[in-house]
């Protein structure tokens, strides 16, 4: 792994992983960098790799957050807590030292990221210059203070949103065991709004869509999952078949799902339509299923 101010000088080395922020990442980069900074880069994704010599990127957006790039994969955000200039010292160098321990421990690079992106929040909530301790990153992972609501303080939080000025983008799904296309689709949604907001189906009505066996998950640990990452703002829990209710208490502008799906498909269309809202599909990811993982799971149990 390689932080360094001019990465194209170890080229020849050939890094698994090079850390630029995102000036050095444009000095690497013959053209201009937009005002979408991530989007950008994800352009750039192969002069990057070329220039560094790296198998991934991480670019470093500070109060962006960072964009992870891997040849063949989905390009990976994560998102910064939003807080004043003057907490932002530190946070750098916690990000690479947090990324460093978790690549180390064998840790996939998503979660590496998502886990230094948490340790960089946990100093950047602290005025000035601070340090990510144990116990501050074990509750920030563990869901202490995270966007797990109930349902009347998700409603009362997305309307507060909104009228904010925030464009909330709205998701819902069972979540039961998370895999690399929901980490895509849920990555996409919040690239599309300000606030992204989840609806996640409680157990009964996971074992009502699913059958008996499922959810693998409860619902209190699907939501602490989600609601680590950085992309999700809040989460709550419905007992419902569909989200219509929720969205019908809420009105987000724009409500998504995964590209598995068509906005004819999705009884949820006409509520949103109704109060004036969109529909979005997003990209799908193919050969990505809770189910299919599960049954090559049980399938590998079964051989053993």
């Amino acid at each position: 792994m390689l932080d360094a101010h001019a990465p194209a000088r170890w080229q020849s080395l050939r890094p698994d992983l090079v850390t630029p922020n995102a000036e050095e990442a444009a000095a690497l980069l013959d053209t201009s960098v937009g005002t979408d900074r991530a989007g950008s880069f994800v352009d750039h994704r192969a002069e990057l790799m070329a220039r560094t010599g790296a198998g991934a990127v991480v670019v470093t957006l500070d109060k962006d957050g960072t964009v992870l790039l891997v040849d063949g994969k989905p390009a990976h955000r994560t998102w910064a807590v939003a807080v004043p200039e003057n907490r932002c010292a530190g946070a750098g160098d916690t990000f690479v030292a947090a990324l460093t321990a978790a690549v180390l421990d064998a840790m996939p690079l998503t979660g590496a990221v998502e886990f230094a992106q948490a340790a960089a929040d946990v100093v950047l909530r602290s005025p000035g210059t601070s340090v990510c301790r144990c116990p501050e990153l074990r509750a920030r992972l563990g869901g202490e203070g995270s966007g797990v609501l109930s349902r009347d303080q998700f409603v009362a939080t997305v309307r507060r949103e909104r009228a904010s000025g925030a464009r909330v983008v709205f998701t819902n799904g069972c979540f039961d065991v998370l895999h690399a296309g929901h980490i895509a689709c849920l990555n996409e949604a919040k690239n599309l709004g300000d606030i992204l907001v989840v609806a996640v189906n409680s157990d009964s009505s996971v074992r009502s869509l699913k059958g008996p066996e499922r959810p693998v998950n409860t619902a209190g640990d699907r939501c602490a999952v989600l609601a680590a990452l950085s992309c999700v703002d809040h989460v709550t829990v419905f007992d419902e078949d569909t989200p219509a209710e929720l969205l019908r208490a809420t009105e987000p502008q724009l409500y998504v799902k995964g590209g598995d799906y068509s906005p004819e498909m999705l009884p949820e269309t006409a509520v949103v339509t109704e109060y004036g809202g969109q529909v979005r599909v997003l990209d799908y990811l193919a050969d990505h299923s809770t189910t299919t993982m599960i049954d090559r799971i049980r399938g590998r149990v079964g051989e053993r």
